[in-house]
């Protein structure tokens, strides 16, 4: 294997759930996948297009919107995206552009479904991960005292001293 194949396998089995793979289910992934580098800017997926293909970023970050512009994350080195179309019949639900140049590893439709069937406990991962990242979000705006601010009455904090 060729020191640039052996860079990609190790970057990929550093990445949960993927550190769970057998050497020759990994040597088949990182020789599978393709590679492709977006610009700033740069559309990755778009809402209603069809998706079978996962993503790792490998450079750079993304982010997330939904169908009414609201963000919803971003993505950086080490995440993965793409699965939730691939879980919801390959309809994207969600808008993925490049907010830095990136570099991603896309592992094809039909290597991913290989080793969805294969690796219940990787498939466990990712149709887990939709609802980990929200109640994840609600524990956080929960514990931000900042938060109180979104959620505060304007009688409530317009008789605040103002900070100097």
């Amino acid at each position: 294997m060729e020191i640039e194949q052996l860079e990609i396998r190790d970057f990929i089995k550093q990445n949960r759930p993927m550190d769970q793979l057998r050497d020759e289910d990994l040597d088949e992934v990182s020789g599978a996948l393709e590679i492709a580098y977006r610009r700033n800017g740069e559309t990755i997926l778009e809402i209603g297009q069809h998706n079978g293909e996962l993503f790792l970023i490998r450079t750079g970050a993304a982010e997330v919107v939904d169908k009414e512009g609201a963000l919803c994350g971003q993505l950086d080195v080490g995440n993965w995206f793409g699965y939730n179309a691939y879980l919801n019949n390959g309809v994207v639900s969600r808008r993925i552009t490049a907010i830095e140049d990136c570099l991603q590893y896309i592992i094809p439709e039909k290597c991913f479904k290989h080793i969805l069937d294969k690796y219940e406990s990787i498939a466990r991962h990712f149709s887990e991960e939709k609802s980990k990242r929200l109640r994840q979000a609600v524990s956080d705006y929960q514990g931000d005292h900042h938060a109180q601010l979104f959620s505060s009455k304007v009688r409530e904090i317009d008789n605040q001293p103002v900070v100097m």
